[in-house]
């Protein structure tokens, strides 16, 4: 009994099972979606790194998230209305620090590189339709095809990525969705049911992700992925519900935050003996 006691950690939720996830590499440490941010990450020893990719006029692949340059580099205007040369010409890192003045906007190209030999996955976010027969390309070229994951918040970039490559995991990330209403929350508000998406991954703001939804979720075969996991309570929050997967700017801090949890539940079962 008391052996049990003290393991009685490992057998509840969110410890070593959850897969900590960098995002936009690791935004909270490295100016997102660089590679210094990617090589963070991996040092830190994620279970795999999110990157946001978005398409330069002459068709390049890039990591970017918004639409337009102005918050992270020093340029101006939509990333699409650039040639990857103007892009390769901007600074997309001092605005986080001195120190990645040198930093640029890297091309999908170069972050599959940056990957390396790592055991980490690498979740690749579709940002805009168009893109799945070059993204596809990418991931053949650098027989990624067990090391990747495809993610949007648009379901129809999914849908066609599946008639691509089935075999391809997929996640659909969303802020919430009422159950008694069916009604999904994201940049709009629609009529549509998550569990009714043909992925194996579902991806849900924390703040919406409720026991409710992440026990169906699990009936149903998704592994549940909680999104904006910044602050310590929202991470221990997230660690106690026993979410599968935690995309965080701070993998850091989760990881130091496990390592008390883990601690703590040790601890019990020493007292109990």
């Amino acid at each position: 009994m008391a052996l049990l006691a003290g393991l009685a950690w490992l057998s509840l939720p969110a410890t070593a099972q959850t897969l900590v996830i960098g995002h936009r590499g690791v935004a909270g440490l490295a100016p997102e979606n660089t590679l210094s941010a990617v090589k963070k990450a991996l040092h830190l020893g994620v279970d795999a790194v999110e990157v946001d990719i978005r398409q330069s006029k002459d068709g390049a692949l890039v990591a970017f998230h918004d639409d337009k340059l102005e918050r992270t580099t020093n340029g101006q205007g939509d990333v699409s209305d650039f040639t990857l040369a103007q892009l390769n010409t901007l600074d997309a890192g001092s605005w986080f620090g001195p120190q990645y003045l040198d930093e640029w906007i890297p091309t999908l190209a170069e972050v599959m590189n940056a990957m390396g030999h790592s055991r980490a996955k690498l979740i690749i976010e579709l940002k805009v339709p168009g893109l799945e027969r070059d993204v596809l390309e990418h991931i053949r070229t650098y027989k990624l095809q067990k090391r990747v994951i495809i993610k949007s918040f648009d379901p129809a970039i999914l849908t066609r990525f599946a008639q691509l490559a089935p075999d391809i995991p997929r996640l659909y990330g969303f802020f919430g969705w009422s159950e008694r209403f069916n009604l999904l929350m994201d940049d709009e508000i629609r009529r549509l049911n998550p569990l009714d998406m043909d992925v194996s991954y579902l991806q849900v703001y924390h703040s919406f992700l409720t026991p409710a939804l992440l026990d169906e979720a699990h009936q149903r075969g998704f592994k549940v992925v909680a999104w904006g996991v910044h602050s310590r309570k929202a991470m221990e929050s997230m660690l106690g519900l026993g979410v599968d997967g935690i995309e965080t700017d701070y993998p850091d801090r989760l990881y130091s935050l496990m390592d008390e949890f883990k601690l703590k539940r040790l601890m019990v079962g020493y007292n109990e003996h």
